[in-house]
């Protein structure tokens, strides 16, 4: 009798091990080869069409037959190596199916067939396309098998392990709504064409390490109940797993995904790991949700990464790199974000929240970094970061660190709110830095950089320390409210830059060796501006009188407050000098206009006296040389006068027929040793000049000892008095 020669060895699942394989055809179905019909590979290729069909048809009735007669017996199947035409099978198995090494050279349709046991297709090769929709599998191995077909896998019910390792799909590889309730094993699987997984079902493990997809990838509304794992896996086309839900953890580490990818309004419960993931193309995880923490740590973004509305649990961007935009717009972080070390191009936080802390330490955002709107619940750490254009306005921060952050282009902080303390030491802002209508609770930027720094109408609730900064070009700390002053430190020594107009600085501490103006050390910028619009006849101004003259008066009074009388003397002159230069006027439209007094208006007015007269109170000597030329010029003029106690005489300028007794009213000549008349001359003009002296008794007291009294004596006192009081005040209070 006749037998197959063919022999082989394959591994047999059930007793776990390799085992020899003996073919049980005989006589009719063994060819001239010694062969059987099953493992002659030159069987089904006779030249003629004719025979080839009649070939195939006999291998099929045969096949049929051993399918048949191992259901009827209750055994396994066992067809190892065996070369198939077109088959069509419909059938229940309830023992193990061995299809091991066939070679498929048609099409293969097991639609709707039950495997109850082990179903083994390991390396097997088919040709045409392969039908198993609908069937159920208990535990099937397909390793090293090759698809060269469209494979059809669709709702198919994998009840038992699905082995696919090494597994080749050179066409449409289709495995949507199909169901894994045990472990999926795609391993080093290569899909040449399309692989299409929506709606697919994975109970427990889902493995897909070192896959290749070279077309896309669709695994759109995808369920992963266990463990997903696409470790090193590559998506040369685009990957989708929009609306996919991944209930255990999910593995993309060092993932290479050349096209798009989309994993938008994806739902991720446990742990997800994008390590060292590279994103070619665009990247959509738009209004996705990550349950559990996420790591895309040291992943390369070169396309558009959109994570806009993405619901964070703790996220992990650190060492990550973005070459387009990063779009985190309102993006939610409900656990800490770690951005440490990250390289941005574009980034787009607008609206975003960071329930607990966000590190952003060593981030680089080579173009605009945008923070509005962004609240930060805990701690900001921006530690070292580097920025171009930064853009934190109305962002509300619980505490912040921009220690040592460099900002190269424009810095917004407009209307940001910092409820903790806001650390900027060290920082550097090479552009315009605006910190208009910002909230601080306690502000520390010693010693930052600016270039030009605006903290317009911003409030500082506790303390601020801007101990060490340097100003390039000016900071303007215009309509600033700061509610406990004392709490308030510029310690810096060039002030020349520094604007306080209609701020409140009286009890604002400030270095002992402070300069406020460039040559001058007491002229405030705020004047230095009014003198420069006013040359330029620049309308309108930007500064008005009253609002530099108060700078003045604000910073008298915190010198004196710190018992520095002598720089606030100078301030007060400042001030007064501002007021005896300059007056406003309203034009013609209703706007007010600032003009600078003539000569007349600076020299002869109540305020110009005040200046002549004193220095503004500011000089002893001044009323002290006033005081003794009065005097001076009262004894000269009543040393004239013939008898000095008598009302005095001014005939002189009468006509001349009273020229007689003009002369007989002033002294003679030999009156002028008469040592008498001298001190008696002396006496009154001392008496007139001195307020609280009465004249003697035998003085006709005149209009011009009144005028002596009141204008010499009373006001060169006051004057004196006032500078007497503020020296003395000044030495015996400090």
């Amino acid at each position: 009798m006749a037998k197959c020669s063919f022999t082989t060895k394959y591994w047999n699942y059930e007793i776990g091990a390799e085992v020899d394989y003996f073919c049980d055809s005989k006589d009719e179905d063994i060819t001239v080869s010694g062969k059987c019909i099953f493992h002659d590979e030159h069987y089904l290729q006779d030249y003629l069409f004719s025979f080839r069909e009649e070939k195939k048809r006999y291998v099929v009735k045969k096949l049929m037959e051993k399918v048949n007669q191992s259901i009827t017996d209750g055994e396994a199947l066992v067809c190892v190596r065996y070369h198939l035409p077109d088959i069509k099978i419909k059938a229940i198995f309830t023992k193990p199916v061995y299809f091991t090494e066939c070679r498929f050279h048609g099409n293969v349709d097991l639609s709707v067939s039950t495997f109850y046991e082990t179903a083994s297709f390991d390396s097997a090769t088919f040709s045409g396309r392969v039908y198993f929709k609908s069937a159920t599998l208990s535990e099937v191995y397909f390793k090293s098998a090759t698809f060269s077909g469209w494979a059809d896998f669709s709702s198919t019910n994998f009840y038992g392990e699905a082995y696919f390792p090494g597994a080749n799909f050179s066409g449409r590889a289709n495995f949507g709504s199909a169901t894994f309730s045990k472990w999926a094993n795609f391993s080093s699987a290569n899909f040449s064409g399309w692989a299409d997984f929506p709606s697919a079902n994975f109970s427990k493990w889902a493995n897909f390490p070192s896959a290749n997809f070279s077309e896309e990838a669709d695994f759109f509304s995808a369920k992963f109940s266990g463990e997903a794992d696409f470790g090193s896996a590559t998506f040369s086309g685009k990957a989708s797993f929009f609306s996919a839900k991944f209930s255990g953890g999910a593995n993309f580490g060092s993932v290479n995904f050349s096209g798009e990818v989309d994993f938008g309004s994806a739902k991720l419960s446990e742990q997800v790991n994008f390590t060292s993931a590279k994103f070619s193309g665009p990247v959509n995880f738009t209004s996705a949700k990550f349950s559990g923490p996420v790591k895309f740590s040291s992943s390369r973004f070169s396309g558009k990464a959109d994570f806009s509305r993405v619901g964070f649990s703790a996220a992990y961007y650190d060492s990550a790199k973005f070459s387009e935009i990063a779009d985190f717009t309102s993006a939610e972080f409900s656990g800490e974000a770690d951005f440490t070390s990250a390289e941005f191009s574009e980034a787009d936080f607008a609206s975003a929240e960071f329930s607990e802390k966000a590190y952003f330490n060593s981030a680089e955002f080579s173009e605009i970094a945008d923070f509005t709107s962004v609240e930060f619940s805990k701690i900001a750490y921006f530690t070292s970061a580097k920025f171009s254009a930064a853009y934190f306005g109305s962002a509300k921060f619980s505490a912040a660190y921009f220690t040592s952050a460099e900002f190269s282009e424009k810095a917004y902080f407009n209307s940001a709110e910092f409820s903790g303390e806001a650390y900027f030491t060290s920082a550097e802002f090479s552009e315009k830095a605006y910190f208009n209508f910002a909230k601080f609770s306690e502000a520390y930027f010693n010693p930052a950089k600016f270039s030009e720094a605006y903290f317009s109408s911003s409030k500082f609730s506790g303390e601020a320390d801007f101990s060490g900064i340097f100003i390039e070009d000016k900071a303007n700390f215009h309509y600033v409210l700061f509610e406990d002053g004392k709490k308030i430190l510029f310690g810096i020594e060039d002030l020349s830059r520094v604007s306080f107009m209609n701020t409140d600085i009286t009890r604002v501490r400030f270095s002992d060796r402070a300069r406020w103006g460039k040559q001058d050390k007491f002229k405030v910028v705020e004047e230095e501006t009014l003198e420069k619009e006013l040359f330029e006849r620049k309308t309108p101004n930007t500064v008005t009188l009253g609002s530099v003259m108060a700078v003045y008066r604000n910073l008298r009074e915190n010198y004196e407050f710190r018992l520095r009388y002598d720089e606030a003397g100078e301030f007060f002159k400042k001030e007064m000098e501002l007021k005896r230069k300059y007056r406003e006027v309203v034009s013609t439209d209703g706007s007010t206009e600032i003009k600078e007094n003539g000569k007349v208006r600076r020299n002869l007015s109540l305020t110009g006296l005040y200046y002549h007269f004193s220095r503004y109170g500011e000089s002893i000597l001044r009323p002290t040389l006033i005081g003794i030329i009065i005097v001076g010029l009262s004894t000269l003029f009543w040393l004239f006068q013939n008898n000095p106690t008598a009302e005095p005489s001014i005939s002189l300028i009468a006509s001349k027929p009273h020229m007689a007794k003009t002369v007989y009213n002033f002294i003679t000549v030999s009156q002028n040793l008469n040592n008498t008349h001298t001190l008696k001359a002396f006496e009154r003009s001392l008496g007139d000049f001195l307020p609280t002296l009465s004249l003697a008794s035998d003085i006709k007291v005149s209009l011009i000892d009144y005028v002596v009294k009141i204008v010499g004596g009373a006001l060169t006192f006051v004057l004196l008095a006032v500078a007497l009081r503020r020296k003395f005040e000044r030495k015996y209070t400090r």
